[in-house]
């Protein structure tokens, strides 16, 4: 058994927020799942489905969905995180925006306002 808690981060038209999950199980229905308030920007069920990798390196591939409440009639934000299930260790020059496994994606709300939408794994849990 897998759960993970990720890191919700929208910006939108102004609206700055930031969530942090309860741990959420994979696979579950986006119908089932409890509702994620970020701020005042969004709401909405976020989904996930586990993949592993084919070669033997034991990474995973994360499915994320966020079944954004002001989507109405296009794919709702969705990206995908590869996992090893290590945290990423800071090297002397090479700095990166995040160390937490993560994904971003963007999204034209109805063809108006552009949304940006970040997928942080915070913690997770394996086998129990």
């Amino acid at each position: 058994m897998y759960a993970i808690i990720i890191i919700l981060l929208i910006l939108c038209s102004g609206c700055l927020a930031t969530v942090k999950t309860p741990f959420i199980e994979p696979d579950t229905p986006w119908n089932k799942s409890e509702n994620i308030m970020v701020g005042g920007c969004d709401n909405g069920p976020l989904t996930y489905g586990v993949g592993y990798d084919d070669n033997g390196s034991g990474a995973m591939t994360i499915y994320l969905t966020f079944y954004s409440h002001a989507v109405l009639d296009a794919s709702h934000p969705a990206c995908q995180i590869t996992f090893d299930g290590n945290y990423l260790v800071p090297k002397p020059g090479k700095y990166d925006m995040s160390l937490l496994p993560n994904c971003f994606v963007m999204d034209s709300r109805e063809g108006e306002n552009m949304t940006y939408f970040w997928f942080k794994i915070y913690d997770w849990r394996f086998g129990e």
